[in-house]
């Protein structure tokens, strides 16, 4: 059973602990304890840098690319562009790095898009006319 006293600084009962002061102490260092994992985020060789997981492979982000453009001649190309409406030309061949308005009609230019058929090298740049929202011939 606890033993009361008077503490001799003020006029409040003391309860005194059996055992003494230990089961005090070891309360202490177990909130210590807890806290400290809490505040450095769990084990101390992660210490705030993300540990990397060994049990999958490596993989890289992938970022979200275009269709592969196909390669074809600057031939076959016009022929089976010329007619398309903008949006057709967008979904067969992607949209273009750059266009130009003129009075009456856009240029839309392609860059190594279509093959020189004598050399069967990439072509820099390839320039499509619209009018009227149709392809109407190939540069």
């Amino acid at each position: 059973m606890a033993k009361f006293s008077r503490s001799s600084s003020d006029d409040e009962p003391r309860r005194d602990i059996p055992g003494g002061g230990n089961a005090m102490v070891i309360i202490v260092l177990v909130v210590a304890a807890g806290l400290t994992l809490l505040v450095c985020g769990g084990l101390a060789p992660s210490a705030g840098r993300q540990v990397e997981d060994l049990s999958r492979p490596a993989t890289k982000p992938t970022a979200p690319t275009a269709p592969a453009k196909p390669v074809i001649t600057r031939a076959e190309f016009k022929q089976k562009v010329v007619g398309m409406t903008t949006d057709e030309l967008i979904d067969a061949f992607g949209r273009p790095e750059r266009t130009t308005d003129f009075e009456g009609y856009t240029k839309w230019y392609y860059n190594d898009l279509v093959t020189d058929p004598v050399t069967g090298k990439l072509d820099q740049r390839t320039t499509v006319i619209v009018r009227k929202g149709k392809v109407t011939e190939v540069d």
